[in-house]
């Protein structure tokens, strides 16, 4: 990457930190939704239905505006997909009833939809031929967004003693951002492609490459099961035993920057060590950390939070692999590639999240949680059939 190059990255990546600090508040402030909503019995149930309705929108519509991004060049696709999450999460705490929720909710999702199949693909046409290190600091940068961003908000509400329907102000930052981008990004974003390849269409190019475009959308959708669990039902889990609403949303905020972290290591990883031995690691190691941390909540708080650190650590290592691997395998369609590893493996993930939470009012959060932490282990079996193609 040249000077500019890396300037222009990291716009890209600060406009992903502030879009992926909207798209992840929703876990942080679940329990004051839920009185809002006047929720008694069920709230795993209700929880999980608001997280799913979140991650469908944003992840469905990616596979639509993906195939649009490959098509149109437009800074659109980016002011756009900052500015919508902004305002729909902004108006939260104003919503209602659930209707009102779930239609803020979907246009804050269509929002990430919008931006993130576009973005990645502009973070790895600025990478050049470091594309595993870009790809990277790229997601880091949302990854940073979800960590920071949410806490940061919470702490601000309750240090000035606001209710959440003080969360309008919020839109402020993101429409400024959104501003800031557009003008930044929009030469290099619009700029003509040049290439001497002759583009392969769509269905024939995933037809050739389609088995192990599968087992890479399976490995990421399977352990983003784990991550979307983890973060909906440990904050329940937390505020239960007592937690304030500052440390609660500390310590989801831990868990996503050593995720963060992780990505940022992975990523640098890859072009060392190569894809698939970082996905072995990552998943194959991450379930007995994440595993014990959730048999430790209880009785050790430090080794809980050590070892749930760890634990995402290690298991977000390989999101950037993930999605590089799917670029290579659809070079001509790298923004269905982005969105098919991120937007469609994060929509049905989060669908699970309906039938966990009524598992979770029966079985107990705890219960989840430690069954949450085995799947990674068990999608990385599938890794034994994964051959990628020479690139």
């Amino acid at each position: 990457m040249n000077q500019s190059s890396s300037k222009k990255l990291a716009v890209l990546t600060l406009m992903h930190g502030v879009v992926d600090t909207y798209a992840t508040l929703l876990p942080h402030i679940l329990p004051q939704l839920l009185i809002q909503l006047g929720a008694v019995s069920g709230q795993n149930r209700l929880a999980g239905i608001l997280m799913a309705t979140g991650n469908a929108f944003n992840s469905f519509s990616q596979l639509i505006t993906a195939r649009f991004a490959d098509q149109i060049r437009s800074i659109h696709f980016l002011t756009l997909g900052v500015a919508l999450p902004a305002i729909g999460i902004s108006l939260l705490g104003l919503s209602p009833s659930l209707p009102w929720l779930i239609s803020l909710l979907a246009i804050a999702g269509i929002g990430g939809a919008i931006f993130h199949p576009a973005a990645t693909s502009q973070a790895g046409r600025l990478s050049g031929k470091k594309r595993g290190t870009g790809v990277s600091i790229f997601i880091t940068g949302g990854n940073i967004g979800q960590a920071v961003g949410p806490f940061l908000i919470i702490l601000f509400l309750e240090k000035l003693g606001l209710d959440i329907i003080w969360l309008t102000i919020l839109v402020v930052p993101g429409l400024l951002v959104s501003i800031f981008g557009g003008l930044s990004l929009k030469s290099v974003v619009e700029e003509p492609i040049q290439s001497s390849s002759i583009k392969l269409p769509l269905w024939p190019e995933i037809r050739q490459q389609w088995f192990p475009l599968i087992l890479l959308y399976l490995m990421s959708m399977l352990k983003t099961v784990t991550v979307i669990g983890f973060v909906t039902y440990l904050s329940l889990l937390l505020n239960k035993l007592g937690y304030s609403h500052t440390k609660r949303s500390l310590i989801l905020a831990g868990f996503t920057f050593a995720g963060s972290m992780g990505i940022l290591a992975g990523g640098k990883l890859s072009d060392i060590l190569g894809g698939n031995l970082v996905l072995l690691i990552s998943l194959a190691f991450s379930t007995p950390l994440l595993y014990l941390s959730a048999s430790s909540i209880s009785d050790s708080p430090m080794v809980f939070i050590l070892l749930l650190f760890a634990g995402n650590f290690v298991l977000a290592s390989s999101a950037s692999v993930n999605i590089v691997m799917g670029q290579q395998l659809l070079p001509n369609h790298q923004s269905i590639a982005s969105s098919f590893m991120m937007g469609a493996a994060w929509g049905l993930a989060g669908l699970f999240n309906i039938p966990l939470g009524g598992l979770a009012d029966e079985i107990g959060q705890e219960s989840i949680l430690r069954g949450l932490s085995i799947i990674p282990f068990l999608a990385a079996s599938l890794l034994s059939f994964l051959k990628m193609p020479k690139i």
